[in-house]
């Protein structure tokens, strides 16, 4: 039978990754440092891992990151707008003249009227 529920080795969630090297400290860094030897030095490497892990950011850095798509669901009934050709074609089948006027989503608020009171007994 499985053990259920207790304290589990390794379980719960992971502790916030540390940030090791901040801005000033990577500039003083690298100040002394020629950066174009250093990416050149990247891009000469056997590992292929680190190869395209240094084209992929070089390219970001040139070209800008890819656009990303973003799922959007369209919750409107009528998801394209209504044209002029369409209105009118409408109107003559069900007879109407005049001026259409659109129908609101909410009524709009009333007076708030007193609520009445019971009859006593």
């Amino acid at each position: 039978m499985q053990n259920r529920g207790g304290a589990r080795r390794n379980a719960g969630r992971k502790p916030k990754a540390p940030v090791l090297v901040k801005k000033a400290l990577a500039e003083q860094i690298l100040s002394d440092e020629d950066e174009v030897r250093l990416w050149q030095g990247l891009l000469q490497t056997e590992d292929e891992k680190t190869l395209l892990s240094a084209l992929v950011y070089l390219c970001n850095r040139k070209h800008g990151l890819p656009p990303q798509s973003i799922a959007v669901r369209d919750e409107t009934p009528q998801s394209k707008p209504l044209t002029a050709d369409y209105i009118a074609s409408v109107r003559m089948a069900l007879g109407i003249t005049g001026v259409l006027v659109p129908i609101r989503s909410k009524p709009e608020p009333t007076l708030a009227l007193p609520r009445p009171r019971a009859l006593p007994d």
